[in-house]
């Protein structure tokens, strides 16, 4: 008997070790569901020296399902002065957990980053990429770095996207006794108990078994909102000669004003400039003057050399070589102000149309990546995008709107909130006359008032795209079986909130279907609905709808003649939470008036109400293909 267990004991043992830790086959069947590629393993260790140093191990290994999962087998790693790679291995496994490859030397590609609007960067970046496509297969790499300023301290982003699951994963954190290293976990547990060993004390936190997200429509812009990461701030930190503090949302700004202290001088041409152009206006008149002044004379470039990533040029530098970057162009126009008596301040911000909730108010972090400029006037601000050349004053655009952001006083940084713009400032108001003949063709003239986010796809094209450009977007404008259109006209208007005029000459052969005397219509010719809304057996996320809209549509369509309607749809009027729709078609005159209006309304909306949601779009869709049947008298 005894001989019997030592036999099954031995057999389980050889099982045991036979098995390959990246063996496929280990992976639970919950990790695959919804997922593209699962994390078997991330294990990063912090360890902080000091306020000048810490150096950072990291081991992750990732089994990529299928193709969709290809690119979380690429590792990038950027390096510079103040980043330094120490050591770099990878290894390839196959579907079984055997080893394919090891990395060596000539497989790690090291780049410049750069990019059109770059002059210089002293960062760079190590790319590995093994390039196998027998899925699944497993990637495994380990990279210790150091950094030189807890300025630059990373988070702990477990989780890299949507569809991808975890198996395990572990942050350690080791710092002194007497250093504050400020931690927030977001979407996971909290802390487990500090460990004390000497002069040090070390954080972990755990993660085990993480089923993959899929992504929901609608749902909160920032992926931070949804996936398990841990934040990490220092609070005393030093960058070069300079010294500070991120403890608090004031101390960041304090250190902040540091280096732009001292870098406002202008040169005597261009006082005599500023003068010229602003003595005797309104204050609101004399930003506009200067604004304009700086768009037609300087232009960006984007400087990003050791502290230069965080420092802007001085005002002298920029007045010489007419170029600046964010920060060098905002200093500037601070400096022009300030010449003109006018107080002004600079304000870091997360830059990206899908990045306006990253800031949050109760922990202070490092994660900027623009400046803007501030203008604090008696009832307002003014707020002023310096790297545009073409923006109107007081329109930050999407790109930067609708968010907190830090303002960089004498005092400290103090949050402040970036301007949005309501369902209404955010306008297409579009009128069309066309004429139909019996066999269902159309020629007609469109005229489309674009207001605020509207018109920005258009702006870009117009001043960046190619005669392409314009003609890819004009054909894929309307919903029409088959269409050209003919001419085309845009008249710009850089109010405070910009518009653009567009005016188009169109026509469509067989878009009206004919069966024998009868003629039938859509009268919603140019603004039909898309979205019918995906249904989820259990919806996790909250539904976030940050680009509030009004269209207005009229379209007057001529019958041909001896045709009368015989079918008219009633008219629809839709009331919700998420935005009011209407529709409704009349005859008069031998004309069919088609008039359409939708509001959408910003706003946070419970995981609950979604199927509320689903109705809403989907009464919509239909609604706006409705049909008017013709009769030939």
């Amino acid at each position: 008997m005894k001989l019997f267990f030592l036999t099954i004991s031995l057999f389980c043992l050889c099982i045991i070790r036979a098995q390959k830790p990246y063996d496929t086959s280990l992976i639970i069947d919950s990790l695959k569901t919804n997922a593209d590629a699962v994390k078997r393993l991330d294990e990063m260790k912090i360890i902080v020296k000091s306020p000048n140093e810490a150096v950072i191990k990291q081991k992750y290994a990732i089994t990529i399902l299928n193709e969709n999962g290809a690119d979380q087998a690429i590792l990038v790693v950027p390096y510079d002065k103040k980043n330094v790679i120490e050591d770099i291995n990878g290894t390839l496994w196959d579907e079984k957990g055997e080893k394919i490859k090891s990395l060596k030397k000539k497989d790690i590609s090291d780049k410049p980053t750069s990019g059109d609007e770059n002059l210089m960067m002293d960062t760079r970046f190590k790319l590995i990429n093994f390039y196998y496509s027998k899925y699944p297969y497993t990637v495994e790499y380990e990279v210790e770095t150091t950094i030189k300023s807890l300025f630059f301290i990373p988070n702990w982003d477990p989780i890299d996207d949507y569809r991808e699951s975890m198996e395990k994963g572990a942050l350690s954190i080791e710092v002194p006794n007497d250093y504050n290293l400020r931690c927030l976990p977001l979407n996971m547990s909290q802390v487990i108990p500090q460990t004390i060993k000497g002069k040090t004390t070390t954080y972990v936190w755990n993660i085990q078994n993480f089923k993959a997200i899929e992504f929901e429509k609608f749902a909160p812009i920032g992926i931070h909102n949804i996936l398990p990461k841990v934040i990490i701030s220092p609070s005393k930190f030093s960058f070069d000669q300079y010294t500070g503090d991120m403890s608090t949302w004031k101390d960041f700004g304090q250190f902040s004003y540091q280096l732009y202290e001292g870098r406002n001088t202008l040169p005597p041409n261009v006082v005599a400039e500023v003068h010229s152009l602003t003595d005797g206006l309104s204050n609101t008149e004399k930003i506009r003057k200067l604004y304009q002044y700086l768009q037609q004379n300087y232009r960006y470039i984007s400087v990003q050399l050791g502290i230069g990533g965080w420092q802007p040029f001085d005002a002298n530098f920029v007045a010489k070589n007419k170029y600046g970057d964010c920060k060098a162009l905002s200093n500037y126009m601070y400096s022009l102000l300030k010449e003109a008596s006018i107080n002004s301040y600079p304000v870091l911000i997360k830059a990206g149309e899908r990045n306006t909730d990253y800031l949050l108010p109760s922990f202070s972090s490092n994660f900027f990546n623009h400046v803007i400029l501030c203008v604090p006037q008696e009832k307002d601000s003014i707020w002023l995008e310096c790297t545009s050349q073409t923006l109107p004053m007081n329109y930050l655009s999407s790109f930067t709107a609708n968010r907190k952001a830090l303002m960089i006083t004498p005092n400290g940084g103090i949050i402040v909130e970036t301007p949005k713009l309501t369902y209404k400032q955010n306008g297409q108001i579009r009128e069309a006359s066309i004429q139909m003949d019996v066999d269902g063709n159309l020629k007609g003239t469109i005229h489309t008032n674009y207001t605020g986010q509207q018109q920005e796809s258009i702006f870009s094209m117009l001043h960046e795209g190619s005669s392409d450009d314009l003609k890819k977007y004009l054909n894929r404008l309307f919903d029409l079986p088959t269409y050209e259109v003919t001419s085309h006209k845009y008249v710009e208007n850089m109010k405070s909130i910009p518009q653009i005029e567009e005016d188009l000459d169109v026509v469509a052969s067989n878009y009206a279907t004919v069966m024998g005397k009868r003629i039938v219509i859509v009268p919603n010719l140019f603004n039909l609905s898309q979205e019918k809304l995906p249904k989820y057996e259990v919806r996790k996320t909250s539904e976030v709808f940050t680009f509030p809209f009004e269209d207005i549509d009229s379209v007057n369509i001529s019958v041909p003649s001896g045709y009368i309607v015989e079918a008219l749809p009633k008219p629809v009027i839709i009331m919700t939470k998420f935005g009011r729709y209407s529709a409704m078609s009349e005859v008069k005159d031998g004309k069919i008036i088609f008039k359409r209006k939708q509001e959408r309304y910003a706003g946070e909306f419970a995981p609950t109400e979604y199927n509320d949601m689903i109705q809403y779009f989907e009464k919509v869709y239909e609604a706006d293909r409705k049909k008017i049947v013709l009769v030939k008298q």
